[in-house]
């Protein structure tokens, strides 16, 4: 399973600021607080303690894309199951 996004904001900010006050190594820190060591460090060079949306935005904005995800689980459950193909098209 990847781990990709999963620490928690408020255990990034303390694991941060337990580097800067120099009391845990960023190894350490990366352990009690469950956040990839690599992550922290590139947190800590850049100086951005802060989580940001994964991802890109949404393309055809958020609420037509509700619409679209709607539209796919209506035709999955009336016995059309729509391709990738089948989308592309309706777009």
């Amino acid at each position: 399973m990847s781990t990709t996004g999963m620490c928690d904001e408020e255990n990034l900010k303390k694991a941060i600021e337990e580097e800067k006050t120099q009391t845990m190594s960023v190894y350490r820190a990366s352990n009690v607080y469950g956040i990839p060591r690599k992550s922290l460090e590139r947190r800590i060079k850049l100086k951005k303690n802060t989580k940001g949306l994964m991802g890109p935005s949404c393309t055809l904005g958020t609420e037509n894309e509700k619409k679209l995800c709607q539209h796919i689980k209506d035709m999955q459950s009336k016995g059309f199951p729509l391709t990738i193909d089948d989308l592309r098209k309706s777009l």
